[in-house]
């Protein structure tokens, strides 16, 4: 380095030092930076020919650079990121880019897409799961941060804490909730199931809210509100949901749990007529031994070896009671 260069050096430093620390970014706009830095990155075509020749050329130094402080950080640093979920079930194809520290788990970073015949339940801990539905993309950024690049998913964060998901032009946060969000280029959709979620877009905060029986959609282009509907929080709407998770394992559960589960399952709220029906479910054991599932004809059979049936109610419940005693 010739004086010259250093004394440029000593004049940069000294201006920078006069300036003072940068401003920072609030975290949820470097995320949806970060989300569509990922995206575009994604969407990059594959270079051939002279092209990749020049890239590969510009790029070696740099990775150079990189395995270096690598092979010397290794030592230091722990072996790898933690585990941001772990996949508990999966049908079709399905890839992550990162590896996680036990056979299915995600680390935190990882890229996990799925194919045209891909789905995927991924459990983020303390009772929360994401479901990804065909040709889905996005990052597990954390247990409880999801960066979505293209798709629909679908969150069930029941009464744990807020799961977060950061488009390119919005960050939706839910409060204890059930909800759902696809990503098609510019459109952007978000869907309470049961709850409350907050969607961020720049200054403003739309909240979507949903009553028994109905939730609630929000369309959005850009970062424009453009429509707000009411959905049924049950039916074929959600029939996709139910082929992104495993049955229900009923050795040694209790009918109540069963019951529980298969109405959250259904987008229903569960009933009991009688405080004597509530308990009693509590106490018995489902003679089935294998896995069920939560659709209506499997619900009323295992009714049927029970002293249990459902009555008459509204469209968004499920009542139980004791078959003779209402």
């Amino acid at each position: 380095m010739t004086p010259e260069d250093r004394g440029a050096d000593d004049d940069i430093r000294m201006l920078l030092s006069l300036a003072g620390p940068r401003l920072q970014p609030p975290p949820e706009v470097e995320a949806r930076v970060r989300a569509a830095t990922l995206a575009a990155a994604e969407a990059l075509p594959e270079a051939d020919g002279r092209s990749s020749v020049r890239w590969l050329r510009r790029a070696l130094p740099v990775a150079a650079v990189l395995l270096l402080a690598v092979l010397i950080g290794h030592r230091f640093l722990p072996s790898g990121p933690p585990d941001a979920g772990t996949i508990t079930y999966a049908s079709g194809a399905y890839t992550v880019r990162g590896a996680g520290s036990s056979e299915n788990g995600v680390s935190a970073g990882s890229i996990v897409r799925t194919s045209a015949s891909g789905r995927l339940l991924i459990d983020l801990g303390a009772e929360r799961h994401l479901r990804m539905d065909h040709n889905a993309s996005l990052t597990l950024h954390d247990r409880s941060e999801i960066w979505l690049h293209r798709g629909r998913i679908y969150v069930d964060a029941g009464a744990g804490e807020p799961v977060t998901v950061v488009t390119e032009n919005a960050s939706i946060t839910d409060v204890g909730t059930q909800f759902e969000v696809v990503v098609d280029q510019e459109q952007l959709v978000v869907t309470t199931r049961d709850g409350i979620v907050d969607v961020s877009l720049g200054s403003e905060t739309l909240r979507s809210r949903a009553e028994p029986g109905a939730g609630e959609a929000l369309e959005i282009d850009g970062i424009r509100l453009i429509a707000r509907r009411a959905i049924p929080t049950s039916g074929e709407r959600w029939a996709w949901i139910q082929l992104a998770r495993p049955a229900f394992s009923a050795r040694d559960r209790s009918l109540s749990e069963y019951l529980e589960w298969a109405a959250r399952e259904q987008g229903k709220i569960l009933r009991f007529s009688t405080p004597l029906a509530a308990q009693q479910a509590g106490l018995r054991t489902l003679h089935a031994t294998g896995e069920i599932d939560a659709d209506a004809a499997t619900l009323a059979g295992v009714l049927a070896t029970s002293s249990f049936e459902i009555l008459p109610g509204e469209d968004h419940e499920i009542l139980v009671a004791l078959r003779g005693h209402d």
